[in-house]
């Protein structure tokens, strides 16, 4: 009974390592701009924020859920239907609380990727180490697990540098697509989670042309749990 007790431990972390390592991902979609709920409209230019609240389209795109570190990852959409280039070399988007006005953390590709590669270290490892009993069991594990976590970590690095890069010019006839990523849970500042409550994104800093500034958008967004 106690060894068939340690082969089940010993499974459970093979199945566990299986899991953790799926990190198969796809391009987002980008559908057409009637699609979305949250766009706007202006001077020829559609622009689109997709939200990715959802844990199915977070793990698809990025290999991890990042929302379980209460980070929110935002699909900028650009469509540009003018006749000028659009340029996004000064583009400054915000997001507030819908309800007290307070200004949310804005972090970048490096920093997300850093904290979703620990969050997986510190899994895999933990269980590695909980319940496994034997030394001759651990170590392979720990070797594998270390391996193992480093392929998703590189994987992992790659993905939210490539969908977190914004392009300086939109031209015309093209869309550009970009992933923004916010803090969106803090004691410090937030009593509860910004998804149980509406949110507004702020896009500003866009010149269409010889320097023609875009007047600033804001998109609210209603929260889809509560």
């Amino acid at each position: 009974m106690h060894l068939l007790k340690k082969i089940s431990v010993f499974c459970l972390v093979v199945f566990y390592m299986s899991g953790c390592t799926s990190y198969e991902t796809s391009d987002p979609l980008i559908r057409n701009y009637q699609f979305y709920p949250y766009r706007v409209e202006t001077n020829s230019l559609q622009i689109i924020i997709d939200p990715y609240e959802a844990k199915g389209k977070v793990i698809n795109v990025f290999g991890t859920d990042v929302r379980e570190l209460d980070i929110l990852p935002i699909h900028l959409i650009v469509m540009n239907q003018s006749l000028e280039s659009l340029s996004l070399s000064q583009l400054d988007v915000r997001l507030f609380d819908g309800e007290t006005g307070q200004r949310v953390e804005l972090l970048n590709a490096m920093e997300v990727a850093r904290e979703a590669k620990f969050d997986m270290a510190k899994r895999v490892m933990g269980f590695a180490a909980a319940g496994t009993g034997l030394l001759i069991m651990t170590i392979p594990f720990a070797v594998s697990a270390g391996y193992t976590t480093h392929t998703a970590n590189s994987a992992m690095q790659s993905r939210f540098d490539k969908e977190s890069h914004v392009l300086d010019v939109v031209e015309p006839g093209t869309t550009m697509d970009g992933f923004l990523f916010f803090r969106v849970s803090d004691t410090r500042i937030l009593s509860r989670s910004m998804l149980t409550r509406p949110y507004v994104v702020q896009i500003a800093g866009m010149k269409l042309g010889d320097n023609t500034p875009i007047e600033t958008i804001q998109i609210r967004v209603l929260p889809t749990r509560r």
